[in-house]
This record gives C-alpha cells, sequence and structure tokens, in this order.
C-alpha cells in the first residue's frame, strides 16, 4: 500500500469514527471529579512476542478501577495540540501515515500495522491533554495511564515515544490556561532526553530528570535543568532520599507535571 493510499485511509478511518483530528481542540469526555485517562483503548496490534510490555497501561488501568478509581477513555489529540511541542513537518508525517521505516524503527514499533500505530499515538498523546484540561479546569488531580513519552524530540521520536506528551501538556497549560511558569519532574528510570531537548533554553519550564546514571538514553542525551543520576541497585531509601531537594522547586512552581514510570499525573499544587 502506498503512502497516499495509507494517508486517504487513514482519514476516512477518523471520520468513520468522528474523531475530529484536524480540528484545533480534542473532545473533552464527560468527566467530574477524581478519575484518569486511558489510551488502551486504541489497540496497537504489536506481535505477542515484542519487547514492549504494553500491555501494562490496560493492567494499570484495571489496577486502578478495582480501587474505586474512575478512568475514562481519552479522545485522540488534534493536528493542533500535537503541533503545540513538536515542528508541523513532523507532525503531518504521522498524522498522514508517512512516518518511515527507519522513523518508526528507531521509536521501536515498526512491527505494529500504519493504522494502528497512527491511532494509538494519538491516543496515547489524547489522554495526556485530556487530563490536563481536566486538572486545570477543575482544580484537581489527574492523569493518564499511558503517556510519559519523554524520548520525543519536536522533530523525531525514540524509544517507544512518537509524541511528546508532556511537553504538548506544559504548552497546552501556558496557552489555554495561562500558566507562567511549569515544572516538570521525571521520575523513569530512564532520562527524560527529549523533554529536556524540547524545553531548552527555555526558562518558563524548569525540568527535572531523576534516572538511572549508566542506563538509557546512550547517545542522545540532553542535559535537563536539574540532573539527579542514581546509581545501579538503588533501594527505595535511597530514592526517596534523592528527591528531598525537589520540595522546595514543588513549592515555587506555579504548575507540576510528575512522570513516573509510564504514567503521568498532573498536580494542581499548593496554593
Amino acid at each position: 500500500m502506498g503512502q497516499e493510499s495509507i494517508g486517504e485511509l487513514l482519514l476516512g478511518f477518523f471520520q468513520l469514527w468522528g474523531k475530529e483530528v484536524f480540528e484545533a481542540k480534542s473532545p473533552a469526555p464527560a468527566a467530574e471529579g477524581l478519575c484518569f485517562f486511558s489510551s488502551d483503548w486504541a489497540d496497537m496490534k504489536l506481535p505477542t512476542t515484542h519487547r514492549f510490555p504494553i500491555d501494562k497501561y490496560r493492567l494499570t488501568r484495571c489496577m486502578l478501577e478495582d480501587a474505586g478509581i474512575r478512568v475514562v477513555p481519552g479522545p485522540l489529540a488534534t493536528f493542533d495540540e500535537a503541533c503545540l511541542a513538536h515542528d508541523q513537518a513532523y507532525v503531518q508525517s504521522i498524522f498522514g501515515g508517512e512516518a518511515t521505516d527507519q522513523m518508526r524503527r528507531r521509536v521501536g514499533f515498526r512491527e505494529a500495522p500504519m493504522e494502528a500505530y497512527v491511532l494509538r499515538t494519538l491516543a496515547s498523546l489524547g489522554a495526556t491533554v485530556a487530563a490536563t484540561r481536566h486538572c486545570l479546569t477543575n482544580g484537581i488531580w489527574s492523569g493518564a495511564v499511558s503517556g510519559g513519552t519523554h524520548h520525543a524530540f519536536a522533530d523525531s521520536g525514540e524509544g517507544f515515544c512518537v509524541f511528546n506528551d508532556i511537553a504538548v501538556a506544559a504548552r497546552l497549560a501556558q496557552r489555554e490556561f495561562q500558566v507562567s511558569s511549569i515544572l516538570i519532574i521525571d521520575l523513569d528510570v530512564h532520562q527524560g532526553n527529549g523533554t529536556a531537548g524540547i524545553f531548552h533554553g527555555d526558562s518558563s519550564v524548569y525540568t527535572v530528570s531523576v534516572h538511572q546514571k549508566k542506563g538509557y538514553p546512550f547517545s542522545t542525551r540532553c542535559a535537563s535543568d536539574l540532573e539527579v543520576d542514581l546509581p545501579d541497585g538503588c533501594d527505595d531509601e535511597h530514592f526517596l532520599q534523592a528527591l528531598d531537594p525537589l520540595r522546595d522547586l514543588i513549592y515555587r512552581a506555579g504548575r507540576a507535571l510528575c512522570k513516573s514510570g509510564d504514567q503521568r499525573i498532573e498536580l494542581e499544587p499548593y496554593a
């Protein structure tokens, strides 16, 4: 199937499902009170032998629901929303189904069918966008049971990350909610290179990455504003000690975005 026909198929699919992905703003799911947003309704159709454990998102959603926490299927992100933190040409290549084998191999999802690749990418970003709006509109915690795609740069993806949902959330908070300063706390075991790269030199967003010093990424690291390197075999006690210096940063921040593992939580902190 040629690139043009793939793009036509994707556009037809979006229209069939009623997802207006080329509007300026994605629809807000009906949600009240404390809730999270999920994207596992969109199946990327990876082979069962694939090394990325994508089922963890479904399992996390089920755990939250078993604990009595509401989880709402998120919408698909729109073109304009993705462009908040990404180059337009790169966004167009994803939305149009034009990602090359090399691009998808660098991300790690080359085995996924193109339609499923695009759908899950937009669903993952859309869940984070919905969580951001829900949080800042209602003054309540919210989060995305997926995302945390901190290895994506403005013009490329890598490390199982196509779009950087954390960066998009930060830019959305600035544009729609006039948030003047944002603190991003990345607690993933891997260093948040894409997020650091996107906000390099931007004084309105302060990036923190707490990660394994010797781990991924190996050749594409961009330094965050604050890098907290942890040794191999770090236990819970040492990890919590490493977080102590962040308390003052959190209290001073206008808003905080926190990424822990593969989940992101939006905070409306400390008025």
